[in-house]
């Protein structure tokens, strides 16, 4: 699996949709270190929210490539909105 280091989340809303458009599983590392699966179809994306606000960093696993790739787009597109 990739894994994505996030320290800040510049659009959570586009964060979710993204989640919600992989090809693959999303997985993000709770304080527990255990996985919990983004992309379930019942996933509780206001527990994503709350682990964004209260933690510094996030660690997002990814099952597929392609996806990682979408992923740091979003992420750089972000950073160049900011400049």
């Amino acid at each position: 699996m990739l894994n994505i280091k996030i320290l800040l989340v510049p659009d959570l809303e586009k964060l979710t949709r993204l989640i919600a458009q992989s090809k693959g599983k999303v997985f993000l590392l709770q304080q527990n270190r255990t996985l919990y699966d983004l992309t379930e179809e019942n996933a509780n994306m206001d527990f994503l929210k709350e682990e964004v606000r209260n933690r510094r960093e996030i660690d997002i696993y990814l099952s597929e490539k392609e996806d990682y790739f979408r992923f740091i787009y979003y992420f750089l597109a972000a950073k160049q909105r900011e400049d």
